[in-house]
This record gives structure tokens, sequence and C-alpha cells, in this order.
């Protein structure tokens, strides 16, 4: 004859009768870890959790009634450890990621102190579409969907193209002695590249540049000679390929570097090359070429001699 489950749960209460525990223990250890697995969905947190239940039920056998229905009981309680354990489950995931998270803020905290007086500069070595990919996504924090739109790629292309610029970032830190991976460079720009601008500059350089309001001398000087930065700029950018004499006859390549301190020898040199194709990319620039022969010689010494000397005599 077959003892029901309160009949051996009491015989526990009264006796400790391990072969009536057992016996508990195999008739509903199936039911237990059932109802525990599709609650964490993990094996080893079910089993945890089926071990809990029956430490329970040893423990509270005296005190349950007559009338308790032992199955339906486990099965509570085992929801019941189930809840619990998830719950512990998050907060230890919490508390290690928060001790991750401040070593990895650590980290990136000591990489941007480093690396932030040389980022512009770095950034000055990247091409445009490398240079925009890398604003796009870690100045302004898009993801790759929004920043493909914006470069007119796919979204792969775009994964592609902001990793390479990355890299490129990592190799230029790398050479001035910052060992940096470009997962900590990547986090450092993304948390530390842009900081709230002062209260109210955003109204006063609306005013300034849309209705026109009065702006110092200064700063006056600075747009002047800054779109004269640019003109030159530009006009290395699309006509700045040179002969390299090392290469044979007719070997062009592209001088993508941007200026510093002054036009480069191969941008004045265009106003003295007889080659075709360089004098039509030079008179396409029109107006931009017409406004450098305004550029002070406190600027770009020798620059106006050059446009007045085309051909270096």
């Amino acid at each position: 004859m077959t003892i029901d489950d309160m009949q051996l749960v009491q015989q526990y209460a009264r006796c400790k009768s391990e072969e009536a525990f057992a016996a508990l223990v195999a008739r509903h250890v199936n039911l237990v870890y059932s109802v525990a697995f599709r609650q964490v969905r993990d094996a080893h947190l079910a089993e945890e959790i089926t071990q809990t239940v029956f430490i329970i039920l040893a423990r509270k056998a005296g005190s349950l009634s007559s009338r308790t229905v032992i199955s339906g009981w486990l099965c509570q309680t085992a929801r019941f450890a189930s809840a619990k354990a998830l719950t512990m489950r998050r907060r230890r995931q919490e508390r290690e990621q928060e001790y991750m998270q401040s070593i990895v803020n650590e980290s990136e905290s000591d990489a941007w102190m480093q690396i932030a007086p040389l980022l512009d500069t770095a950034m000055a070595h990247l091409g445009e579409k490398d240079h925009n990919a890398v604003v796009l996504r870690f100045f302004e924090g898009r993801n790759f969907k929004s920043v493909s739109a914006a470069l007119g790629t796919t979204e792969a292309g775009a994964k592609m193209r902001v990793n390479r610029a990355l890299e490129k970032l990592r190799k230029f830190f790398t050479k001035r002695g910052l060992t940096f991976s470009a997962a900590v460079i990547a986090g450092a720009i993304s948390a530390h590249s842009v900081q709230a601008a002062p209260t109210g500059l955003a109204t006063s350089v609306t005013l300034a540049a849309v209705k026109g309001t009065t702006v110092a001398t200064s700063t006056l000087t600075l747009i002047e000679t800054t779109l004269k930065l640019m003109a030159w700029t530009k006009l290395k950018n699309c006509g700045g390929r040179r002969r390299d004499g090392n290469h044979g006859r007719g070997h062009c390549h592209r001088h993508d570097a941007p200026l510093h301190g002054g036009p480069p020898n191969v941008t004045i040199r265009l106003f003295r090359l007889r080659h075709t194709r360089s004098r039509n990319r030079i008179d396409a620039l029109g107006g931009e070429y017409r406004r450098l022969q305004k550029i002070p010689g406190w600027l770009y010494p020798g620059a106006n001699r050059a446009i007045q000397e085309p051909n270096g005599r």
C-alpha cells in the first residue's frame, strides 16, 4: 500500500526518518526541478533551487497542516525560490558589471587624459570619410544604421569604416608612445570628447550668426583667416597630386596630409605646373583662387610671390 505524501512528511517530522524523506524527494524531484528550470532557464541554478525547496520542506515538515497538498506546496515554494534566485543573480550581475565598468571607466579616464591633447591632431590626419565616421559614431554617439545613412553606405560598410578609422587612430597614438587598444580609445572618445558648452553660448552664437549682432574685432580676424585657411586646404585636397621623381615619369600620388604652419611646397608648385590637368583643376577653383591672392604675407610667407611668379622666374 502506497503511503501518501502527508504521511511521509509526518513520519519524517516525528522521527526524522531518512527513508520517508528520501521517498518524498524521489516522488517529487522531477516536478520541483521542472518548475525551477522553466523559471530560470539554467540547469545548474535549477538544481540549486530544487535542493533549496526540499531543505525548506525538511525544516517546515512539523508545521505543515494535515490538509496541505504537498505537491502543490512544493510547486509554490519552487516558484518563490526561483524568483528569489533570479533576483539574487540579477543583483550579483549588476555588482559585477558595476565593478567591471569602474575598471573600464578608470582605464578610459586614464586613456582620455593622455590622448585628449593629441586627439584633434590625430583626427586631422584621417581622410574625410574616416574623420566623419569617427565623429558620427563616437562624438555624436550614433548607431551604425544612422552612421551608414549619413555616409551613404551599408551598415556593414559603416562598421568597416569606423573600425579602420579607429585602427588609424590607434597607430597614431602608438607612434607617440600611447599604447591603448582600439576599444579603449573608442570608449574614451565616446565618454569624454563632447562636454557641455557654457550656458547661454548657443543663444549668443545664434544671434551673432543669424542676426548679425556686433562681434569682437578678434572674432572678425579669426573668421577671415579661417576662411583663407579653408581655401588653402581645399586647394591642396583638390589638386594636391605631385610628381615623384623616384618612381619614374608620370607617377603621381595623392598628398592628403593637412596643412600645418602654412602651405607646403607641393601646394605652391601647383601654380608653376604646366600640366594641363593640374591647371584645369586650379582654374576650376575660380573665386577661391582669386581670394588666395589677397592672403596677407604674415599668414603664409611666400604664397603671394608664388602666385605672382607662376613660372618660378
